[in-house]
């Protein structure tokens, strides 16, 4: 026999028994407070009628809960580090817990949010970005809560917002000066490079790639017969001359789907559809469900999209790779579906 054999296999013996006690330990704890499991995907939707957030059920549509949250309630974005849900309301910020389906911190702004103001997460750094009338407040998400942490004073109205995957740079569009803003995060230094003139009626809407190599802004100006253009910058400062897209229902939201394909849902009250553009090359690779008009867009999981109409109170999952609809809920016009975040299900223990 090997010299320190048996202490080696004294060690093994105890570590075993540690991790089954550690395993007793989970298993009471799960028993006690009956939070750990698998949980499977969600899609939660603010209603910004009835001023509440609607939970369905990814896979067919149907609705699983409804919690009232407050006025006027637009964007919400899925926190996976701290397994919280981030609603825009009014004039504040909400977390949610998705799994208890309840409300927990809160943050008041000094004054209400435009319609279009967005918000951008960087879960890694804990950081919530949030737009406003002429900044951008990083709020720190720490056990204190909703705290401002630091604003970003640039002078403008941006509406959407997107932060690179290291959590150093800041993107913020003002659609109504076609401008685009480069924030440095720690040093707070700000940039801006004009795409188009300006224009009080455009809109325009934000995306950043998944490897944050490269950004895509769409702006489209409506009453003037101007086409929605499309951008891809590079993160160096290149720029793509704009790709003019086809004219037709206005387009209304861009999501990037993880397969990267750009989302682009169209919409005249009557027919539109989503289009689907490929990020690499900007061409149009198809018009899904175009009978039917579509207004926000929510990126799944596995190239699933979902299609928000709030004028007919309708919520559409496509099939982005069959190019199809999946489902759609039926319309119902006492709702207002309007902002959509994607949680993807799985093993969540309860710390």
């Amino acid at each position: 026999r090997r010299p320190g054999a048996g202490w080696l296999a004294r060690g093994l013996t105890l570590a075993g028994a540690a991790a089954a006690l550690l395993l007793f330990a989970l298993l009471i704890g799960v028993s006690s407070r009956g939070t750990a499991g698998r949980f499977p995907d969600r899609l939660f939707v603010t209603d910004r009628q009835a001023g509440q957030l609607v939970m369905l059920d990814p896979a067919d549509g149907t609705r699983l809960g409804v919690l009232p949250i407050g006025e006027l309630p637009t964007g919400v974005v899925y926190d996976r580090v701290r397994d919280r849900l981030y609603v825009m309301l009014k004039q504040s910020i909400v977390a949610v817990d998705p799994r208890a389906f309840q409300p927990a911190e809160r943050w008041s702004a000094p004054r209400p949010f435009p319609a279009e103001s967005g918000m951008a997460l960087d879960a890694s750094g804990a950081r919530l970005y949030v737009a406003q009338p002429g900044n951008v407040t990083a709020l720190a998400l720490d056990a204190s809560g909703l705290t401002p942490a630091r604003t970003y004073e640039i002078g403008q109205a941006p509406n959407a917002l997107a932060i690179s995957p290291d959590g150093r740079t800041l993107f913020a569009l003002d659609q109504r000066q076609a401008r685009l803003w480069t924030i440095e995060v720690a040093a707070g230094a700000a940039t801006s490079q004009a795409l188009a003139p300006p224009s009080g009626a455009r809109s325009g809407w934000l995306a950043l790639s998944r490897d944050g190599r490269s950004i895509y802004v769409l702006l489209t100006r409506a009453g003037d017969g101007e086409q929605p253009a499309l951008w891809r910058l590079d993160r160096g400062g290149a720029s793509d001359a704009p790709v003019i897209l086809d004219g037709g229902p206005s387009p209304w939201d861009m999501a990037l789907l993880d397969t990267g394909q750009i989302a682009i849902p169209r919409g005249d009250g009557a027919q539109g559809g989503v289009e689907l553009i490929d990020g690499g090359t900007l061409a149009t690779v198809a018009r899904i469900d175009p009978d039917h008009d579509q207004h926000h867009a929510v990126a799944g999981a596995g190239g699933a999209l979902f299609g928000l109409n709030y004028t007919h109170g309708a919520v559409t999952r496509y099939d982005t790779a069959a190019r199809a609809v999946a489902w759609r809920t039926p319309a119902d016009p006492g709702w207002q579906p309007w902002g959509g975040a994607f949680v993807p299900g799985g093993w969540r223990w309860p710390f």
